[in-house]
């Protein structure tokens, strides 16, 4: 079984130090219409209400990637 990260999840954007929280998908999806967690041009920290990091992908308002991150290899 596959734990699933659980919401709020919290978007810290570290270029300009904002931090936004999404209660919701559909907060998600209509916030961050295309967004990659990934994409290291976003510069951001996604988090669960764990504080668990997570992978988040959002692709034409749809959640395409939603997972906890592990750390390997450090």
């Amino acid at each position: 079984m596959t734990r699933e990260p659980k919401y709020p999840i919290t978007v810290h954007f570290l270029e300009d130090t904002e931090i936004e929280t999404y209660d919701s998908e559909l907060e998600l999806v209509t916030s961050l219409e295309w967004f990659d967690s990934s994409d290291p041009e976003w510069k951001v920290k996604v988090q669960d209400v764990t504080g668990a990091s997570i992978n988040l992908k959002v692709d034409a308002l749809q959640v395409t990637l939603l997972e906890y991150k592990y750390l390997t290899n450090r």
